[in-house]
């Protein structure tokens, strides 16, 4: 296979080498200053990885560290991301699966847009490619800044690509209300934006607006040209019904990206109670992963988790999401560093946690007399809870950022934090950890031992 199709997996151990990440060493330095818990890099081992009640006397652990001001260290490391190191290794290894997805095309060469240097150098033929995602860009949250990173990267390497998704709403619908179907065009993508029925304060209202979004694509999909294959991301689940029948009639291949494992994460952040509309919603998953031809899972846990409801080995893709903010590939400058600045980012939803880590981070004395600064740069359905425990001028919830106010807030930090906290089986993966660690940020994780969060902070890493 050329091209695309040459790329393999990329696991956490081995996208270094891959990625050209340099100083490894400084890296581990950093985390070593920043969490006294790291062995060392001969030993390559960091351990950063806490459960939620250990979260903030890690933090009162590190207050030497930053009344000192990370200083060196942050000028000496480099970033050091077990990731690929932008959308092209994600990219390249989704674009395998579409090409193995029984796609019958065979043309291999195409004129006007699809004609790039890229697929002239390499003879990769073009395809023509649908993206169904409920959330797409300006969207900078969750799913929506990955797809269309991803979207960009298809259409550079000389594929036509489309996408299908809803009005931007998320995580606040700040964009207004739109009662009709329209077109835009995104860095050169053509884009289908269907009207959904906004709010997501209540599991109704959620519920509500996937439901319009489901309508939207049932209504729609049969006018659309013909694709090669379709890339349907996961959220919307409920979506997954009109582009399993569409796959279907037009004998269409079709591959799941999965962001989140469905229904577990309804259950787990109460959106939906156990009963009869679990259990079908259990019968829809598997028909789902019967009906596409690869599903794409973000980590090792989570294809444990399809093989585990029958899906076929052979089915499964794991691909690590990448970083969707630029990769540092130079230290980040010491004199930007703000030595009492602890930073977290994206959705505060129901499994994040984040209001006792408030209530945690506020009643710590030591982080107190150091005047630490809490940073919590996102919205979500939990926000209004999270303000609530707040208690003084150490702890801030921005919402969200424009990115050069988030570039800024990322070079400043001295220590980031993700935080996952639900019950049953693991659903998701942060994408927020990726952004931090292509930042060189040291990492302090308030999640369960046994999740992929604290396997890839804990697995070793060498220097390349």
């Amino acid at each position: 296979m050329h091209g695309d199709a040459q790329a393999p997996l990329v696991s956490p151990e081995h996208a270094l080498d891959r990625g050209g990440v340099a100083n490894v060493d400084a890296s581990l330095q950093l985390l070593r200053h920043a969490l006294g818990r790291c062995r060392g890099p001969e030993e390559g081992r960091a351990h950063v990885v806490l459960e939620p009640e250990r979260l903030i006397a890690e933090l009162d652990e590190v207050a030497h560290w930053l009344s000192s001001g990370p200083g060196n260290a942050c000028g000496e490391a480099r970033a050091a991301t077990r990731f690929a190191a932008s959308p092209k290794g994600a990219s390249a290894q989704i674009m395998h699966v579409c090409q193995t997805s029984g796609v019958s095309r065979t043309s291999s060469h195409r004129t006007g847009r699809g004609d790039t240097p890229w697929r002239r150098a390499t003879h990769v033929r073009s395809l023509r490619i649908q993206l169904w995602s409920f959330y797409f860009a300006p969207e900078s949250m969750g799913i929506a800044p990955i797809a269309a990173e991803w979207a960009k990267a298809m259409r550079a390497r000389g594929h036509e690509v489309e996408v299908l998704t809803a009005h931007p709403s998320y995580p606040r619908p700040v964009w207004g209300r739109r009662v009709w179907p329209y077109r835009e065009e995104r860095d050169g993508i053509p884009v289908l934006r269907l009207p959904v029925r906004l709010g997501r304060d209540t599991g109704r209202q959620r519920l509500l607006g996937e439901a319009s979004y489901t309508a939207g694509l049932a209504l729609a999909s049969p006018a659309l040209r013909r694709p090669d294959v379709i890339v349907a991301t996961s959220p919307s689940f409920p979506a997954l019904l009109p582009t399993m029948v569409n796959a279907r009639l037009r004998n269409i291949p079709w591959v799941l990206w999965l962001q989140d494992i469905l229904p577990e994460a309804a259950i787990s952040t109460g959106l939906i109670k156990y009963g009869p509309l679990i259990r079908a919603a259990k019968l829809f998953e598997r028909a789902a992963y019967a009906s596409a031809a690869r599903v794409v899972v973000l980590s090792p846990s989570f294809k444990d988790n399809l093989r585990s409801k029958g899906v076929p080995e052979a089915k499964i893709e794991p691909i690590y999401n990448p970083a969707t903010r630029p990769v540092l590939t130079q230290p980040r400058e010491a004199r930007l560093v703000h030595g009492h600045c602890v930073l977290t980012m994206g959705n505060v939803g129901l499994s994040q946690g984040l209001g006792p880590l408030v209530r945690a981070f506020e009643a710590s004395e030591s982080l107190g007399r150091l005047g630490a600064h809490l940073l919590i740069a996102g919205d979500g359905v939990a926000a209004p809870e999270v303000r609530k425990e707040i208690r003084s001028e150490r702890v801030t919830v921005t919402g969200v950022l424009p990115s050069q106010r988030l570039e800024q807030e990322l070079r400043r930090a001295a220590v980031a934090v993700v935080s996952q906290s639900y019950e049953g089986a693991e659903f998701n993966v942060p994408s927020k950890l990726m952004n931090f660690m292509g930042y060189g940020l040291p990492v302090v994780a308030s999640v369960r031992p046994d999740s992929e969060v604290a396997r890839i902070l804990a697995s070793p890493v060498r220097a390349g």
